[in-house]
């Protein structure tokens, strides 16, 4: 009989419950913060008090929408992964799998554009170095998700019990 693997502390599937719940939590939080900020972008109280054009404040929302949908994602993504874990169902784990990679992707790119942009503009270099600074922390997580996922569904072929 094969045990589970132990990655730091605990086994595969205690780590990818305890993603799970991060990633669903983090993301509800975002949801409601984006939210907010549509509706305070939308809804300005005197449009004289607000210093951007009407141009600039659709693009500001359109931004902050397209985050919005990036949270509603990882939201899913949260559920599926957790769902995935306690039924051990492969399929949901490996969709799991790719939006991790496909995070790590889209986290080396920003972090190339962050670090490029610093060398460009000197006057936004403290908050580009916060940004790449992030960034690199975001890569480290994520690529620890597809790690421990990508062992845990390799735990699952093999046979390895949780309970």
């Amino acid at each position: 009989m094969q045990y589970e693997r132990i990655i730091c502390c605990c086994g595969a599937s205690t780590w990818t419950k305890v993603m799970a719940w991060f990633q669903i939590v983090g993301n509800f939080i975002l949801i409601i913060v984006f939210a907010l900020g549509i509706a305070g972008l939308i809804t300005s109280v005197k449009p004289e008090y607000v210093d951007i054009p009407a141009a600039w404040k659709n693009l500001a929302i359109v931004v902050v929408a397209t985050e919005m949908v990036v949270a509603i994602v990882g939201f899913i993504m949260g559920i599926i992964l957790l769902i995935g874990t306690k039924q051990k169902r492969l399929g949901f784990l490996r969709a799991c799998l790719i939006y991790a990679g496909a995070a790590i992707l889209i986290l080396v790119a920003a972090l190339f554009i962050s670090a490029a942009s610093s060398f460009y503009d000197y006057s936004v270099g403290y908050s580009n170095s916060l940004k790449v600074v992030g960034n690199l922390v975001g890569i480290f997580a994520m690529a620890f998700c597809f790690v421990v996922i990508h062992i845990h569904i390799r735990e699952i072929r093999g046979g390895v019990f949780m309970e």
